[in-house]
């Protein structure tokens, strides 16, 4: 099936979903519908959803009062305000829906996949900085919560995410599970292996520490900190 197609079968859905579970009324749904459609027309609704839970796309529609011009390339007729902030309402009530019926994306399983082959040392040297990329995505909602606090230092800085269990680490354990051909062999469909290393994220606060430079260069350069150090400072030890 087409995403189109995908996404067509999704929105009937939704629309089901909010009469029924939401209970709202037959030109509320009808609004949403025409809404998160017209959203689908510019983004990937399906695919953003798997990256960030449609974060990225919440945050191309925000507009303020204050702002001069849009960062989406949605045209309005009219008050931006008012109408991007219908658009992102819609959204969230998709992005709802997708987690009530436990949305899980469809792999590409075909010859024409994206694929991998090679050692564990060629995948992280190629296929490495978009897992670190990937971690800054689907973290940055969670991120953005500490508004720029430090969970060592207490400081207020720009965060970064740094990994309780070290990423290459976590890489290594899903090429083994799932993808191993041979001695250090690997042939990884490389969009099934991104389900899976979000997967093993989650939940990202079990996964994630949000520190500062300073704190993160001390936990994986210096070592002069631990993650014991950090979950008991997070504790109040």
């Amino acid at each position: 099936m087409e995403n189109k197609e995908l996404f067509d079968n999704y929105v009937h859905q939704f629309k089901d979903w909010l009469k029924t579970t939401k209970n709202q009324k037959s030109r509320t749904v009808s609004s949403r519908v025409t809404n998160i459609r017209t959203v689908g027309k510019y983004y990937d609704i399906l695919k953003e959803f798997s990256i960030d839970e449609c974060q990225s796309v919440l945050d191309d529609l925000q507009f303020s009062k204050n702002d001069s011009e849009p960062k989406t390339s949605i045209v309005i007729e009219g008050n931006y305000y008012n109408g991007l902030a219908t658009y992102r309402q819609a959204v969230r009530l998709f992005v709802e829906f997708l987690k009530y019926i436990n949305y899980k994306v469809p792999i590409n399983s075909s010859p024409s996949a994206a694929k991998f082959i090679g050692s564990f040392d060629e995948f992280k040297r190629y296929v490495g900085p978009k897992c670190r990329n990937e971690v800054n995505i689907f973290c940055k909602s969670e991120r953005e919560k500490h508004h720029g606090i430090c969970e060592y230092c207490g400081q207020k800085q720009v965060l970064q995410s740094a990994h309780i269990k070290e990423r290459p680490v976590i890489i290594k354990e899903i090429l083994d599970m799932n993808y191993q051909i041979g001695t250090d062999l690997y042939e990884v469909i490389l969009e099934d292996f991104f389900v899976k290393f979000k997967d093993a994220h989650m939940p990202i606060a079990d996964h994630i520490f949000f520190l500062c430079k300073s704190c993160h260069d001390k936990l994986d350069r210096d070592h002069s900190i631990t993650v014991t150090d950090i979950k008991n400072r997070k504790s109040g030890l």
